[in-house]
């Protein structure tokens, strides 16, 4: 069997196991046998995760935590039963459980960006006239320049 790595081809050879040795041995720890089971049904799990982030990068990264959770649950690998069907629900909910997580983390940015507004209003709040003269200098110069950065990076010049 002919196999792409990094644009380069080489030859793996395919063990000669059926389904059930195969499992077996993937349940005994076997490197080859894993990575057979990788390259046998990897192809199919990556269409399936591009399909539901259309993101390359995305997709990839969650393939290898649907195999690492193959091999993080090895010992309760069952040949009897279709393991591409036990593969495309590790994989949907893996997607399920990042997009949940972008979520919660969005949320909890949220949360903290409106604590720390909060924070900064009260302690504006305390400052002299003078304090409050100087920070609202400095915040508009750092603006200003935050802005004019911006705009040369991107060779777009407000007037």
């Amino acid at each position: 069997m002919k196999v792409f790595d990094n644009n380069k081809m080489k030859i793996v050879e395919r063990a000669p196991w059926n389904k059930d040795e195969l499992f077996n041995h993937v349940k005994a720890g076997g490197k080859n046998a894993f990575e057979q089971l990788y390259r046998d049904h990897s192809g199919g799990i990556y269409c399936n995760l591009r399909m539901l982030t259309r993101n390359d990068e995305l997709a990839k990264e969650l393939l290898q935590d649907v195999f690492l959770k193959v091999w993080e649950k090895k010992a309760l690998l069952n040949p009897d039963k279709a393991f591409h069907f036990y593969l495309f629900r590790i994989a949907r909910n893996s997607v399920t459980d990042f997009y949940w997580k972008v979520k919660r983390d969005k949320h909890i940015l949220q949360i903290f960006s409106y604590l720390l507004q909060k924070l900064l209003i009260s302690q504006l709040k305390v400052l002299s006239q003078e304090r409050m003269k100087s920070y609202c200098f400095w915040r508009w110069t750092f603006f200003a320049k935050k802005e004019n950065i911006y705009s040369l990076q991107t060779g777009i010049l407000k007037k």
